[in-house]
């Protein structure tokens, strides 16, 4: 996990060549919904606050009043996309349901926002064109219409939009989703 060497753990010769670390207690991951077991005790030693999507669900309050509590009125957003539920649409490789919905991650973006300069935003783990798997699939899903259903689309045309999403934070406040 990335979060790891931003937090200042993990390969010291790695460790040597970042410009600097932020404290584990002002980074929050936001949305994660699907973890691997030996993700669960490093958070916990670290310090590191995670909120799972359904403690976000009716209101980002958990959130703000964590952002509030830090001190930090500076925050930088890292967005995985694999937090947004794959039951509304697959962004990423991995297609996890019950994650964050696209109006739950916008609507956490804006409260956070309105509580603090964002500073900086990055979007990681978008794979567009996810259901192309080989250039032979390709070629064949352009000379014959499939009757499968396409799982790189979303009928329903809303998709998050990129611009506003959710949160990873600095030196200043710390906030990921991913």
């Amino acid at each position: 996990m990335a979060v790891s060497a931003l937090t200042g753990h993990g390969d010291p010769d790695l460790l040597g060549l970042l410009p600097g670390t932020v404290s584990p207690d002002r980074v929050a991951l936001v949305g994660l919904h699907e973890w691997t077991d030996d993700d669960f005790p490093n958070i916990a030693a670290w310090g590191i606050r995670s909120f799972s999507p359904d403690q976000l669900r009716e209101s980002g309050q958990p959130l703000l009043d964590w952002l509030a509590a830090t001190g930090c009125s500076r925050v930088a957003m890292h967005f995985d996309v694999d937090t947004v539920d794959s039951n509304e649409i697959v962004l990423g490789l991995g297609a996890v349901p019950c994650g964050l919905t696209s109006h739950e991650v916008r609507r956490i973006v804006a409260d956070v926002t309105a509580a603090a300069d964002v500073v900086g935003l990055t979007i990681a783990e978008f794979f567009p064109g996810r259901s192309c798997t080989s250039s032979r699939s390709s070629r064949a899903s352009r000379s014959s219409p499939s009757t499968e259903p396409r799982t790189d689309t979303n009928p329903a045309g809303t998709f998050p939009r990129p611009a506003r999403a959710s949160l990873h934070s600095s030196p200043t406040a710390g906030m990921s989703g991913g």
